[in-house]
């Protein structure tokens, strides 16, 4: 069980290469949360996905019936 959050990707800080996305998520050991702002038309919207197992290399869909977007 995890009780703490941790930051493994922020585009602010760590640019916007889906190369290094990739990069920081394979492999880490824990469910994540990605949450997604866009913006368009002075409109704001936060989207959001849940993937409640490990996340490896490879082109099958990672996840079980828990995980969701949002």
């Amino acid at each position: 069980m995890h009780n703490s959050l941790d930051l493994i990707y922020n585009s602010n800080s760590d640019g916007f290469s889906f190369n290094w996305l990739a990069y920081s998520i394979v492999g880490y050991k824990g469910p994540l949360c990605f949450l997604f702002e866009h913006e368009d038309e002075g409109t704001t919207y936060l989207l959001g996905a849940y993937i409640n197992t490990n996340v490896s290399d490879n082109a099958k869909f990672h996840g079980s019936a828990d995980s969701c977007l949002f």
